[in-house]
Parts: structure tokens; C-alpha cells; sequence
């Protein structure tokens, strides 16, 4: 073995020491069979003191450096009595052999491998040879350990059947995977080693020493660590060796180190006694430990104590309305004195992004979640993570450690749907150190306000370990997990640090967000049509909305589609037709989200509408459903139908939608019908921003082969009243109108009477019975001026229309907007599903009554029966001829009918009308 330096050379090497060598053996062989006592400690002996420099006195003082720290145990033994020679001889055992040993200190007591050099681990390897095998500014306490005494080695009085041993405790290298290793060296054993780590849980200091030798019979064991190690007052026992009660080194060493703290008490004052616990197992069953608590007077001062934490926090984009990363600085400078009071740990953290910096939905894209189970908090196992749950890295320094800890931002799984709770969003702190064995998960809480979205990052109850430094940086780029406001300027962070000392800091930092070109503006692209755009057929309806990035969030729709865009609502309510998809976040990769689209009944005031259903599910959160109804409005006279949105939502459960995109594809087959007009037309309408913008958009919109619809409407008419048929008779009229599936839709019908068959000239101009004409347009006539009834079978509804038909007051306006009185008109007005209202003008050409539909919806109808009442109060009344007074039954009726369809094809024709005359 080589030679220690000059001082610190051993008094003597134990292979020379034949003696102790001999008193050795006696003590390994000789050996009695073991007692029947119970393993464990002795009552009273375990206590766990920090201790100023007159021994006795305790240190309580927060983030003091205690003279030093003591822990001590006795374990149960039993004294034998034998006979040898004529004298009697006494002899002590432990009751077992002690396997392992683990103390675990109170949580916030800490100590600082750092505080002195380190003695490298081949010396301790050679130790068995070496009574000093480490420098003495290695030396960081003593053991004192008492052993037992076999038969070979009995003593001739109880109070000498124990025998003391005493050995520096060296602070040594260590091994890969350990925090701390403190050793001392027996003869011919070698090095025990002390391994310090952290423990999981509430991270306090543990040490332990495992398989100890079966053949050391350890009764009581006293370890002293020195609170500054280099401090000359320790000088008396650094370098003392006590072998069996022998002094073998006399001590007298000097450190010549730079004087540094290497215990310091805690620095919570919160009134409860710290403990500590002693454990112990043996090796005739090591199944089991045990152990036994003890407890130390309260921690007290923390008001002297100093805490004065910074912080800087910055976005990594710096654009309003942007993905962003964050970089999180926090330090807490640490005291200039080595061996004064300590700065209280870091207990609680809060930090409050400012207002509009909030969680990307975009961020959820890839994302998923690490569950309880795979972080395992109070665990030294393994985290088992998965790598797509971290969005972010972490770094943490402290003054008692040469290596950085590091490791990652985590996202853990939802454990609430309560966004202000903290357990809806929640994150993890891996702080890890392979070469010193620790990994410490500190759980996080993200509470967000449910009406703005603000973020409140909450990491609460932080170990009670020495930091001086943390960097957290979350990774930026368009799955960023945080979005800057989306206004610009001057932007505040608002935090308190908590320490455990009771100290409260708040502190702020500001940065700025850029203003973009674009920011505010909101002109989103806009498309929509019909995926197969032929006259009459099934087709799907999509539509596209696109917001550029940057702009403001879009949050309303109305649409206005094209006349004769229809659906087929017969057998679709509450039946899904399409799908809708949203794309929410800002930056270039949003978050894709989509949901059915359902048909149903009536919604406010109108007839029908559509619920579209998104399941907010991104990544590893269920926001739970966002339902978004839509009103159907069908003009009573265009059947044209306009879509009106409600307010698209702007922020669920806290988290701002930032909605870029809509695409909605209403694709049920069959339920889409296109119109039979290839007029050139568009879908029009307005969109909203969160901001309170709108947009006027349109797009074209046009269908092709109209002219491959046939179009032949049928129509029938029919007077009624067998003694209606003379002059001054007022008969009924009844008109049934058919057309065959897969034509085009009637436009504009005209009908002329026949000449025997006029308007009666006074009851159509009876106020009584004509309703007023404004009155008219809004469908508000009175029940006086009903003259007939009407009924529509449409397949494109459950059930057929029906209603009265109104005599209007026929107006017509001159060319200065003058009101000029015409010939009564008609108002059919059919009521069921929707409303539909006909205006029908009559007006007399050559002597024959003529009435006009000149507006009729293009929308299939296979059936069409209207009955005008006969009767004295009846509207048609038979006329008479310049001979006189005629019959209708003496002469064929002839009624003259011409139809338009909207693919403009025409129809014409001249119909009999049916009499009630007897046949001939």
C-alpha cells in the first residue's frame, strides 16, 4: 500500500499488531450459541441529537450548523457466566447478528458530501493493513462501536465482557448510483460503508449499512459527524484509533481544509418534533426489520433566517397569438458564510402567466399522459414515462452536489374535469442524477381559470433540500404547449415563493409580445357547394372555413344556402347526416377535433335544426362534449334555407379554442337534394370573430344538366255545385296538380279560366272578405278572408302541408311607388313541418280570369289539391253572355294552363274542366 502524506501516516499498520490480532480471533471463534432473547433495541438506548460545541446543549436553531450530530443504539444482548479454572469468567453476545442497519433522518436535516475532500476508495481497500488509510481532511466523525466477547475472550467482570472499539469516519467516493459514502475501517474487516441517499417520500437523508460481517457481534453503536469537519476543535480525535479498548492512533490531526459546513439543521419552524428512525435486521431472518422512532425538540428561529428567490420567465415566441415555449429561471442565492445560517428551502411555488398566455389546444397533437402508476411518486422505482409525455426539460443545482440534476416536464393523466382544480391539468418534475442514485418527482397543479383561460402553475410542498438554481424550459415550436396573448405589449408574470421557513415573496417578471400585421384583422377564406353538382340529385353539402393564422378566432357562422338546396328531412330527425371538424390553436399545425352532425326538430324559433356534437378529447383530455346547435330557417315563400349558428364556443374548460378552421360535410346519402334550376347562384352569409368582427362571404354556386330533367306537370280542374252551374251560380273549384319523381320543379304556373267563369264582382271587393295587403306579406290575414283550403305532399317531409287559402287585395305600384288597386289575388298559406306561402295574381285578359303562381319554391311536390269554396260567399261566380244567361252544362269548359320548371323548360296545354252536370 502506498504512503499517506506527511501527518497523516498511521501510528502503526495492523499486521503488526499480533496481539489485537490474536484478541481477534478470540473474539470471531469463540463465540457462544445465540441467546433466546428477542432482536431489537434496547429501551432507551436510540437517540438522534444535533448537538452544540459543549456536548450536551441541543442545536434547534434553524439553518444552524449543529457542533455535530450524534445517532446511537444499543441492541439487545445477553450476558453468559462459565467457570474456567478456578475462576468465573463472563462473556456478552448480541441476541442476533445484525445484517443491516438504516437510519432515516428528519426530512430538511441535510449534510454536504462537498464540505470536504473525498478519500478515493482504493485506500479503503487496502484499510485492513493501514490504522489511517485516509487523509485527515477527509475525516468527517468517529464510530464508536462496542463489540461482544466469547468463551476465548471472557472477562473476569461484567463491566469487561463488552469491549470498545473507536474509528474515524472518512468522507470517500462514491460508487456510481450513490449520493454520499462515509466509511470507517475495522481491523481485519476492511471498510464499512455508511452509503447516504435520499430517500423517496419526504426526500430526507437516509444512510444505511448493509451485510455487515455475521461475524462482528455488534452490541452498541455511537456515530459522531462533525458539523464543519475542518474546524480545529475536532483536531483532539481526528487520526484516534481505539482497537478493543487500545489506543492505537492518538489523534492530533489537522484538516488543512477550508473550513465548510457539512450539517445544517432544518429550516422549518412549524412547532412539530422532527424524528428519526432506526431500523435494524438480522441475518437469521432478514424478512423483517425492526425499528423504532424517536424524536427531537421543535426547530425554532426561522425568522432570522434569510429568503430572497428571483425569477425570470420569458415566452420563446415572442409574436402575439403564437405556440410558445417558456423558459422558467428561479434562484435562490445561497449564504456567503460557510458555516453560518443556511437560506430556507424553496417550499412552494405559484406562478400566474399573464392574462391571454394560455394552454395550446395544439399542443394536445401527439401528446399522451403519464399515469400515477408509470411516475410512481413516493417510489424508488424507475419513472416510467412515456417519451410523448414530455413536453419539456428541467435542470436544478445545488450547493451540496458537483453534478446538475436533470430531466423532464411531464404531462400526468387527468384526474378531474374541474379546470380551477389543478387536477385537470396536471405536471411532473423529473429530477434525476444517475452517478448519485436520486431521482426526486415533484408533482405539479395547473389551475385555469374557466372564463379566461388564465394559468396559475402551482408546485406545492417541494422537498426540504438545499437549491440554488432552476431552469425549466418547455418546448416550443406548433405542438408548443402554451400560446402567447393574442394582443400585443407589455405582459406580466406574477409569482410567490414560499419558503419552508415561513417566508412569502412575490415577485414579477415582464416581457413583450410583438404585434403581427395581421393581428386583429379577421378575413377568413370560405368555401362551400355541393360535392356533386347536378341538377336534382343527391348530393353532400360541404363547407370550408379558414382563418388565417394570426387573425381573430372565429366564433360565428350564418349561412344563406342557394334556392332549392334542400334537404330530405322525411325519416332523418335525430338521425346523424354529416360530420363536422374544427381545427383549434393557433400556429401552422392545429388541433384537428370532430363530431357527428344530427338532424333535429324544432330549436327557438325555428322549424328544424342541426347538433353538432364535438367531443373534445385532445390528446390525454376529455374536456367532455361541446354542443353547438344550429337554427334551419326556410323563407315561407323561397323555401330558401338559411343556417344560423350559435355562438361557436371560445374557450372550454378553461382553455381558449383559438378556432382556425371548420369543415363541415353533410354526406348522409339521399338527404342533400340540389336544385333543378342551373341558374348561376350563391352560398352566401356572415362569419363572426371572438373579437366581435364579421365577415360578409360568398361563393359561387351552380349546378349542370338541367336539360336532362324531364318536366311535365299534370293538372286538373274541377267546378262543384250542381246548382252552381247558371249564371250568378257560385260554384267551387277544386284543382289537383301532379308530377312524377326525378322532374324538374315547377316554377311558375299560370291557369286561365274559362270565359263562363269570372271573379264575383262584389264579393271579391268586399272589404270583409279581402284581407289588406301588408297584411299579406306577413302572412297575418284574418279568419274572414279564408275562401278555400290547400294541401302539398312533398317527400322531402314526414307529413304533408296543408292550410287556407286568403283573398289578398291586389296591389300593384306605379312608377313614383304609387299603391294601385288590382284585382284580388290569392295567398295559399300551408302550415305543417315548415310554412310554405304561395301569392297567386289574377288578373282578367280578353274577358277571362287569369291567375299567376309566379314564384313557386323549387322543391319537389308530387301532389298539390286546392278547393276555392262555392256557395253565396263565393269568389267565382258564373257570368252571363251577350244572349243572356247561360249553363255551364250545356258547353264544354276549357281551361288554358301554361307551367315554367326552373330548369326552364315549359309545359302548356289546354285542359277540360270537370262540371257538376249530370252526364248526358
Amino acid at each position: 500500500m502506498s504512503e499517506l502524506p506527511d501527518g497523516h501516516r498511521g501510528r502503526g499498520t495492523w499486521a503488526t499488531l499480533a496481539l489485537s490480532a490474536a484478541l481477534v480471533v478470540a473474539v470471531l471463534l469463540g463465540l457462544p450459541s445465540a441467546a433466546s432473547a428477542e432482536f431489537g433495541f434496547v429501551p432507551g438506548s436510540v437517540s438522534a441529537e444535533a448537538v452544540r460545541a459543549d456536548g450536551t446543549t441541543l442545536e434547534t436553531q434553524a439553518g444552524a450548523v449543529p457542533y455535530e450530530g450524534r445517532t446511537v443504539f444499543e441492541l439487545n444482548s445477553t450476558m453468559t457466566t462459565y467457570t474456567q479454572g478456578s475462576s468465573t469468567r463472563y462473556a456478552t453476545q448480541p441476541d442476533r447478528s445484525v445484517k443491516d442497519i438504516q437510519v432515516d433522518l428528519p426530512a430538511g436535516f441535510v449534510g454536504d458530501p462537498n464540505a470536504t475532500p473525498k478519500c478515493p476508495r482504493s485506500r479503503i481497500a487496502a484499510g485492513a493493513q493501514v490504522a489511517l488509510p485516509c487523509p485527515a481532511s477527509t475525516q468527517v466523525g468517529t464510530i464508536k462501536l462496542t463489540f461482544g466477547t466469547g468463551r476465548n475472550g471472557g472477562a473476569t467482570s461484567p463491566g469487561a465482557s463488552t469491549v470498545p472499539h473507536q474509528y474515524p469516519v472518512y468522507n470517500v467516493v462514491p460508487r456510481r448510483g450513490e449520493l454520499a459514502d462515509f466509511t470507517f475501517v475495522v481491523a481485519a474487516l476492511g471498510g464499512t460503508h455508511i452509503v447516504g441517499s435520499i430517500r423517496a417520500g419526504d426526500y430526507g437523508v437516509r444512510t444505511d449499512i448493509r451485510n455487515i460481517s455475521v461475524s462482528v457481534p455488534l452490541i452498541r453503536s455511537e456515530l459522531t459527524l462533525w458539523g464543519v469537519p475542518a474546524d480545529p476543535a475536532h483536531d483532539p480525535l481526528r487520526g484516534y484509533v481505539m482497537y478493543m479498548g487500545f489506543p492505537l492512533s492518538p489523534g492530533g490531526l489537522s484538516s488543512g481544509a477550508a473550513p465548510r459546513a457539512f450539517l445544517r439543521n432544518q429550516t422549518s419552524c412549524d412547532g412539530s418534533s422532527p424524528s428519526s428512525t432506526f431500523r435494524v435486521r438480522q441475518w437469521e431472518d432478514p424478512s423483517y426489520w425492526v425499528e423504532e422512532t424517536v424524536e427531537s425538540p421543535a426547530i425554532t428561529g426561522c425568522e432570522k433566517l434569510s429568503f430572497t428567490p428571483s425569477m425570470d420567465v420569458v415566452p420563446t415566441e415572442s409574436a402575439a397569438d403564437a405556440p410558445t415555449g417558456l423558459d422558467v429561471d428561479i434562484d435562490l442565492p445561497q449564504p456567503t458564510d460557510p458555516v453560518g445560517l443556511d437560506s430556507p428551502h424553496l417550499k412552494d411555488v405559484s406562478v400566474a402567466l399573464p392574462d391571454g398566455m394560455s394552454i395550446n389546444p395544439a399542443g394536445a397533437g401527439g401528446l399522451v399522459a403519464c399515469s400515477d402508476a408509470q411516475l410512481k411518486l413516493g417510489s424508488d422505482d424507475p419513472v416510467g414515462c412515456p417519451a410523448a409525455s414530455r413536453i419539456g426539460s428541467v435542470e436544478a443545482t445545488s450547493p451540496t452536489l458537483d453534478e446538475t440534476l436533470s430531466g423532464g416536464v411531464f404531462v400526468r393523466s387527468q384526474a378531474s374535469d374541474v379546470p380551477e382544480s389543478g387536477e385537470m391539468f396536471r405536471l411532473a418534475l423529473v429530477l434525476e442524477s444517475a452517478e448519485r442514485g436520486l431521482s426526486i418527482r415533484l408533482p405539479g397543479a395547473i389551475k385555469v381559470d374557466p372564463g379566461t383561460g388564465r394559468v396559475v402553475a402551482e408546485f406545492a410542498n417541494n422537498p426540504q433540500l438545499p437549491v440554488d438554481s432552476v431552469r425549466l424550459r418547455l418546448k416550443s415550436g406548433p405542438r408548443a404547449a402554451l400560446a402567447t396573448p393574442a394582443d400585443c405589449g407589455a405582459k406580466t408574470v406574477d409569482a410567490t415563493l414560499t419558503s419552508w421557513a415561513g417566508h412569502s415573496v412575490d415577485l414579477q417578471s415582464s416581457f413583450d409580445v410583438d404585434c403581427a400585421p395581421v393581428l386583429g384583422s379577421f378575413a377568413p377564406s370560405f368555401a362551400a357547394g355541393s360535392a356533386m353538382p347536378v341538377a336534382g340529385a343527391d348530393s353532400a353539402f360541404v363547407l370550408r372555413v379558414d382563418k388565417p393564422d394570426g387573425q381573430s378566432a372565429l366564433n360565428g357562422v350564418e349561412l344563406v344556402l342557394p334556392k332549392g338546396l334542400l334537404a330530405n328531412l322525411a325519416g332523418n330527425v335525430g338521425k346523424r347526416v354529416g360530420t363536422a371538424r374544427v381545427a383549434a390553436g393557433p400556429g401552422s399545425q392545429p388541433y384537428w377535433l370532430s363530431g357527428p352532425v344530427v338532424l333535429e326538430g324544432a330549436y327557438g324559433d325555428a322549424p328544424f335544426s342541426l347538433r353538432v356534437t364535438v367531443p373534445a378529447q385532445a390528446g390525454p383530455y376529455d374536456l367532455g362534449d361541446v354542443v353547438v346547435r344550429q337554427k334551419l330557417y326556410v323563407d315561407p315563400v323561397t323555401a330558401q334555407v338559411t343556417v344560423v349558428s350559435d355562438p361557436l364556443p371560445t374557450i372550454v374548460k378553461g382553455v381558449p379554442v383559438r378556432l382556425q378552421k371548420l369543415a363541415v360535410d353533410v354526406d348522409k346519402p339521399g338527404f342533400v337534394v340540389n336544385p333543378t334550376s342551373c341558374e348561376e347562384m350563391t352560398v352566401g352569409g356572415t362569419l363572426g370573430s371572438a373579437t366581435g368582427q364579421t365577415a360578409e362571404v360568398r361563393t359561387r354556386f351552380q349546378v349542370g344538366e338541367c336539360q336532362a330533367l324531364d318536366f311535365e306537370p299534370k293538372l286538373g280542374l274541377r267546378l262543384i255545385g250542381k246548382r252552381q252551374t247558371k249564371t250568378g251560380g257560385h260554384p267551387a273549384l277544386k284543382a289537383v296538380l301532379g308530377q312524377a319523381d326525378g322532374q324538374a320543379n315547377i316554377r311558375l304556373a299560370r291557369v286561365v279560366m274559362p270565359d263562363s267563369v269570372v271573379l264575383d264582382p262584389e264579393n271579391s271587393v268586399d272589404p270583409a272578405m279581402v284581407c289588406d295587403y301588408d297584411a299579406s306579406l306577413k302572412a297575418e290575414c284574418p279568419e274572414s278572408t279564408v275562401i278555400g283550403t290547400a294541401r302539398a305532399v312533398t317527400p322531402l317531409l314526414d307529413r304533408p302541408l296543408s292550410g287556407k287559402v286568403h283573398l289578398v287585395q291586389g296591389i300593384r305600384f306605379g312608377p313614383t311607388g304609387n299603391r294601385i288597386r288590382t284585382t284580388p289575388s290569392l295567398l295559399v298559406k300551408l302550415a305543417g313541418e315548415v310554412d310554405v306561402h304561395l301569392y297567386g295574381r289574377t288578373t282578367v285578359r280578353k274577358g277571362r280570369l287569369v291567375t299567376v303562381f309566379k314564384t313557386v319554391p323549387d322543391a319537389q311536390v308530387t301532389r298539390f289539391a286546392m278547393r276555392i269554396r262555392g256557395g253565396n260567399k263565393g269568389i267565382l261566380v258564373i257570368t252571363g253572355s251577350r244572349q243572356g244567361n247561360i249553363d255551364i252544362c250545356q258547353s264544354r269548359q276549357t281551361a288554358n294552363l301554361a307551367f315554367t320548371g326552373h330548369n326552364g323548360k315549359r309545359a302548356g296545354y289546354r285542359r277540360t274542366v270537370r262540371t257538376p252536370c249530370a252526364k248526358a
